[in-house]
């Protein structure tokens, strides 16, 4: 195995290693260089922050088109290593922790109005930000299914109740990624959610004190009582698919499954394509991209509407299916290749959907050669899961 770090970033972690031995070393033995917290006050840290961001050594761990440098994670972690030597290290670049982490979450996961809203300022050094997940007893510490606090949707708005602690850089921080309970699915039924401080319906009930250092902003204890957080301010949202200006892509199937041992069943899915979290593409690359986000799914099956439901979570619901085929007085329940037929689907005794099929074209070769896999998105009982969707097309 090859463990040569590459000539680009070696060039830049010789110049951090070079700007913590000449300007950051000399600085933790100056006395007055120390906030009150033992870590650097906010006069040093922001000179030198400007320095090292006109030297270019900033948020290594970033995009470029983010701010950043775009190194991996090897990258970053030759770099760390030479920001670490000095306490001020991580600050002075803009990769300490939890505005670290925090920024490359919002880059990865974050819509593009979320980026420039919430991550933007904190990757030009403007504020400071917090992961509230931590809670006391008995709430979630390092097991996240025992979070209590809980996110309640009314209308166009999550309200927010329950109590966070050692939540780190709390007490300086404006943007914060607050993770509650919205179901009670031990596995799925957390949320993550951004909220600035000077909402309402949330105070800082003390900070935490340690040994050593802190970090800016300390580790605090947290209240939320009536926090409410807009809709469009939830982390890994959906967006619908961006292929044409103005319009939706929405696919409707009717499935057939025949299986040995239950018999053959019919399932009928309205599928809405949407852009998969943090996406920005449009066009033919939208397109490519998309995901399927499972409206409605009625089956006729009991098991694999009980299966459907509490495996994946999907929105499966029992109905009545009526396969007409031309020149037969009797529903069908077997479909021929190229066959031309119709279907009824009725929910508790209402009709829901009809269709007819012609005879269709043939399926591209480039399409039938290799498994086609797309995310595919649904949403039950106040959670939104993602499960890997593969099919093979023929015909």
């Amino acid at each position: 195995m090859d463990f040569t770090i590459p000539a680009a970033v070696e060039a830049v972690r010789a110049r951090i290693a070079a700007f913590v031995e000449e300007e950051l070393i000399p600085l933790e033995s100056d006395k007055a260089a120390y906030d009150a917290h033992e870590n650097i006050a906010h006069g040093p840290l922001a000179a030198v922050r400007a320095r090292a961001r006109s030297q270019g050594l900033w948020c290594v761990q970033l995009k470029p088109e983010t701010g950043g440098l775009g190194f991996g994670k090897v990258g970053m972690a030759a770099c760390y290593e030479a920001m670490n030597r000095s306490i001020f290290g991580p600050v002075a670049f803009n990769s300490a922790a939890p505005d670290d982490g925090n920024m490359m979450v919002l880059e990865a996961i974050g819509t593009p109005a979320q980026r420039e809203r919430w991550l933007a300022p904190i990757v030009r050094g403007e504020v400071r930000s917090a992961f509230a997940m931590t809670e006391p007893h008995p709430g979630g510490g390092s097991d996240p299914s025992m979070i209590t606090t809980r996110a309640q949707k009314r209308g166009d708005v999550y309200v927010v109740s329950g109590r966070k602690w050692v939540i780190t850089g709390a007490e300086e921080a404006a943007h914060f990624i607050l993770i509650a309970r919205t179901s009670d699915d031990p596995r799925h039924g957390l949320t993550a959610f951004l909220f600035h401080r000077d909402q309402p319906g949330w105070s800082i009930r003390r900070r935490i004190g340690i040994m050593g250092p802190e970090e800016h902003g300390g580790h605090c204890e947290l209240d939320f009582d009536g926090l409410e957080i807009p809709a469009g301010n939830v982390l890994l949202d959906l967006g619908m698919c961006r292929y044409r200006p103005r319009r939706a892509m929405v696919i409707l199937m009717l499935m057939h499954y025949v299986d040995g041992d239950l018999g053959p069943d019919l399932e009928y899915g309205t599928n809405v394509m949407v852009n998969p979290p943090g996406s920005t593409a449009s066009g033919l690359r939208a397109l490519g991209q998309a995901a399927a986000f499972i409206h409605h799914l009625p089956v006729d099956g009991a098991f694999p509407m009980e299966a459907g439901r509490h495996i994946w979570g999907y929105p499966k619901v029992m109905a009545d299916f009526t396969v007409r085929s031309p020149g037969r007085s009797a529903p069908a329940r077997r479909f021929r290749e190229g066959q031309s037929f119709g279907f009824d689907v009725s929910v508790d005794g209402r009709h829901a959907v009809s269709m007819e099929f012609g005879k269709g074209l043939a399926v591209p070769a480039a399409f039938t050669s290799k498994p086609q896999v797309h995310p595919t998105y649904s949403h039950l009982d106040g959670v939104t899961r993602e499960t890997a969707g593969e099919m093979r097309l023929s015909g």
